[in-house]
């Protein structure tokens, strides 16, 4: 976990300077949020209409200029967010198959030994963490092992979703199906209007949206599909917000084989996109080594939204 300038925990912005008084050292200094070793592949944009856009150095740069020292204090207050902890188990799972560099056949090994369960019991509700890593890691190391590995060529959307975000949301989500339902595929509700959305998560037996997920293409997209769908997220998210009255809504997009793991916050008469982490989905075992320490954002990441669920059930 990371601390910025002014001694405020903040897990998923990089920084190695020292802790200093201003906040406009901390504007000016902190990079953006940081991503799997892909940080080529990362689209930069600015300011969205009506939304700070906090992943951006230009965007906090431009904050410090209109706000206070204080108002900027709690803004980076509220992008603070607790790193998950891993059950033991799954930390020596996440420890053996990330720790050292592995052929397909070093992961699959791995994948075989059980060193976490020899001498204890699997209990399915404890060790959600671990069952989770498990199989993740399992469902990209099939595609590497496959004579073809499908995820190397170009695919449209449906195929390259079906093959990444879906299959790692859906068995994510799995454990809090009795808390909110996801939908998928141009889906729509009482916010979004006749507007239609690749991914809507809703409170169980509501038409309220915590969660909207747009898929930017297949895995070789343009930046104007890329653009354009980060427009439709936030249009949607700011619409649902002002008709909820909630203050905060999820969000994630896909493109070009990389997740964008985000929350839309309220602030004030402001609003406040922030990013926990870009993950790339895994086509080779350098990449899987990366996704799967990446677990742990994403794990930091979900525990907020089912916190947020909670708390309006």
């Amino acid at each position: 976990m990371a601390e910025s300038k002014l001694g405020i925990k903040t897990p998923y912005l990089k920084t190695n300077c020292s802790e200093a008084s201003t906040s406009a050292t901390l504007l000016n200094n902190t990079e953006s949020p940081e991503v799997s070793k892909n940080t080529n592949d990362i689209p930069s944009t600015g300011i969205l209409d009506g939304v700070i856009n906090w992943t951006v150095t230009a965007a906090r740069e431009m904050a410090i200029d209109k706000f206070s020292a204080s108002t900027i204090i709690t803004l980076q207050d509220m992008c603070q967010f607790k790193e998950y902890e891993y059950t033991l188990e799954c930390k020596s799972l996440v420890d053996r198959l990330s720790g050292d560099d592995k052929s397909v056949m070093g992961w699959r090994r791995e994948l075989l030994k059980d060193h976490e369960f020899t001498n204890k019991q699997f209990d399915p509700l404890r060790h959600q963490d671990w069952a989770y890593v498990k199989f993740i890691t399992e469902h990209f190391i099939r595609f590497m092992e496959s004579v073809t590995n499908p995820l190397i060529s170009p695919l449209a959307e449906r195929t390259a979703i079906s093959y990444t975000i879906q299959s790692i949301f859906n068995h994510l989500f799995l454990p809090y199906a009795h808390l909110f339902n996801t939908k998928w595929i141009e889906v729509s509700n009482d916010f979004t209007g006749s507007t239609k959305i690749d991914g809507l998560g809703n409170l169980k037996g509501s038409r309220e949206i915590l969660l909207i997920i747009e898929f930017a293409g297949g895995n070789i997209s343009s930046m104007a599909k890329y653009d354009s769908d980060i427009k439709k997220i936030y249009e949607n998210a700011l619409k649902a917000i002002k008709q909820s009255g909630r203050n905060k809504i999820f969000t994630v997009l896909y493109f070009n084989n990389l997740i964008y793991y985000e929350v839309l916050l309220k602030f004030k008469k402001q609003y406040v996109r922030y990013n926990y982490t870009i993950s790339r989905c895994p086509v080779n075992p350098p990449e899987l080594q990366n996704f799967v320490k990446d677990t742990k954002i994403m794990f930091t990441w979900v525990r907020d939204l089912v916190t947020f669920a909670k708390a309006i059930n």
